[in-house]
């Protein structure tokens, strides 16, 4: 009863990934985080923490746009973002997971469900990417999802 209890809450996930995506919600996020992504200076994404030498993971790329369009110079908005991560260097995926999470839940009101798609993308679905490939990836990743052709970057 426990693997299909498991396996439930694993379809379950998906389709509630999948509603998501599609709502008109996440539609509108992703677009956002299209345009977030195609203004990057450096088309680069890192992963397991928000900034690193000032690329961001795509989480922070949306924050820091968001900050950006709210007139926040980048440089500041960058650096505000990367205040959140516990100290430089810190390797503790799982708990900057966490916070990476929190953050696009809390602060950013990206749905958990959606949140969790992005990350996974930028992060697992892109071990041992470089950051450009990376960028690659998850520009492809949310343009696929985009229904109809609103994307800004094409």
């Amino acid at each position: 009863m426990d693997d299909t209890a498991s396996m439930l809450r694993g379809y379950a996930w998906e389709a509630n990934t999948t509603r998501a995506i599609n709502g008109r919600r996440g539609q509108a996020l992703l677009r956002e985080l299209e345009a977030a992504l195609v203004a990057l200076p450096s088309k680069r994404l890192e992963s397991g923490t928000f900034v690193v030498n000032g690329d961001v993971c795509a989480i922070a790329a949306l924050a820091v746009y968001r900050k950006v369009l709210a007139g926040c110079a980048r440089e500041t908005a960058v650096g505000q973002i990367a205040a959140l991560q516990p100290y430089p260097n810190y390797t503790d995926y799982d708990d900057i997971a966490e916070r990476v999470l929190d953050f696009a839940v809390n602060a950013l009101t990206v749905p958990r469900v959606l949140a969790w798609a992005i990350m996974e993308v930028n992060d697992e679905d892109c071990i041992g990417f470089t950051p450009e490939r990376r960028y690659e990836q998850v520009l492809a990743w949310v343009r696929a999802r985009i229904k109809g052709s609103g994307s800004t970057g094409r």
